[in-house]
């Protein structure tokens, strides 16, 4: 195995051992350890990035046009 294959799967079961469990229990963890297990992930997968970027877009449209309701 390579040292950028290594890598990567280093990364990756970090991601599945600790951030995504870390995110997986949002209501039972402090907002640090939250915004740091969310940064990791986003910063280590872009399918992630991605879809996180599109879901927050979708609710500040869903939110404004509730507001802008109101």
């Amino acid at each position: 195995m390579d040292e950028e294959t290594l890598n990567k799967a280093i990364i990756l079961r970090r991601m599945l051992d600790t951030d995504l469990n870390v995110v997986s229990r949002v209501l039972d963890i402090s907002s640090g350890v939250l915004g740091d297990s969310l940064k990791s992930i986003v910063r280590n997968d872009g399918e992630f990035r991605t879809k996180f970027m599109q879901l927050v877009h979708d609710t500040y449209n869903r939110l404004k046009k509730e507001f802008d309701e109101l």
